[in-house]
């Protein structure tokens, strides 16, 4: 894992679309490139490389009291080799070195990354229009 390069905005803007295609259809959502473009600036990024490959990105924001996952993106020939756990790890890691400890993430309520979530510990706290909201407390 390393952070972004300005320029891989489009890159990961890509594989975030790709990956949340089912998700929107179902919702009846349209993706919006322009709100994704405005909001990279905004988030801390950090891409995430395997084998040499770019495979995904995570994306971050600090709002205390809590860090949010804001996106956490693997292409699926790369998913199932512990990326995402990695880099919720390297979050939390992050989040407690700044004094954080608090990290939540939404995700579509049909996304079966919910059960890799869980399984780390996060907890759902709510769920709206098709968005369920996860929370962990980190210990120190």
């Amino acid at each position: 894992m390393r952070p972004s390069a300005a320029n891989e905005w489009q890159l990961a803007h890509d594989i975030t679309r790709d990956n949340m295609a089912p998700y929107y259809r179902s919702l009846g959502r349209e993706w919006d490139t322009a709100l994704y473009r405005e909001s990279w600036p905004t988030t801390e990024n950090i891409t995430i490389e395997h084998s040499g490959v770019v495979v995904g990105f995570l994306r971050l924001t600090q709002q205390p009291p809590a860090m949010y996952i804001r996106d956490l993106q693997i292409i699926e020939t790369a998913r199932g080799l512990g990326l995402g756990s990695y880099a919720i790890a390297s979050a939390e890691q992050l989040a407690r070195k700044q004094g954080i400890d608090t990290i939540r993430l939404r995700a579509f309520a049909s996304n079966p990354a919910i059960r890799l979530y869980k399984r780390l510990g996060f907890a759902p706290l709510s769920e709206i229009a098709g968005l369920v909201t996860l929370e962990k407390q980190l210990s120190r």
